[in-house]
């Protein structure tokens, strides 16, 4: 058991550095970005290779609010694959993301929202869930996680923060405490409270 999930840290791992380099720096051809593609085939040959045996959970109903479909993808691929996550809708833009949220109160229990999108930003959606329900959390995913965005997103009453390029493990983690017991949440949030995640 120990050994898969280390394998499975080691192969996600990956994932992450993938996706945070793909959006750091896109490669570019003859003057041209390179197609997405390939990237999208290397990261599915890698969760192919996850294998993680989960305890009993919950399905943990998550809404995604992030433009880049690539990386929209292979988030929600790898979130249910190892957090017993079930997407329940996702979003391009600051008005969908706000208009979904707001009219279905009762479907959600996690929104991971990016903060540049591809209409408005991710901090109008933060803003417009404030007065959420409890137990419902808010998070953010980001590859400008400053301590300055941080600060910002802590005014809007955001849970935890994680950096794109380096913390999507860190953030998969805090889905599983979420979804493995009736108290996951509060579990999570305290696992969470260093630096860099948690608020």
């Amino acid at each position: 058991m120990e050994h898969h999930e280390c394998s499975a840290r080691c192969a996600l791992h990956g994932v992450c550095c993938s996706v945070g380099l793909f959006l750091q720096h896109p490669r570019v051809v003859a003057g041209r970005i390179r197609s997405a593609e390939p990237l999208n085939l290397r990261l599915d040959k890698r969760k192919r290779a996850l294998t993680v045996k989960l305890g009993p959970s919950v399905k943990l109903r998550t809404y995604i609010v992030e433009d880049n479909a690539t990386i929209r993808e292979n988030l929600i691929g790898t979130l249910e694959e190892l957090a017993s996550v079930e997407a329940v809708g996702v979003a391009e833009t600051e008005d969908e993301g706000k208009n979904w949220l707001a009219t279905h109160g009762e479907q959600w229990d996690l929104a991971i929202v990016d903060l540049f999108l591809r209409q408005g930003s991710g901090l109008g959606v933060l803003a417009a869930c404030r007065s959420r329900r409890p137990g419902q959390k808010m998070v953010v995913l980001s590859n400008y996680a400053t301590p300055d965005v941080r600060m910002r997103c802590a005014q809007l009453g955001v849970d935890a923060v994680f950096d794109k390029s380096n913390e999507i493990d860190a953030l998969v983690d805090y889905c599983i405490q979420h979804s493995s017991s009736p108290a996951g949440m509060d579990a999570a949030n305290q696992s969470f409270s260093a630096p860099g995640h948690s608020l």
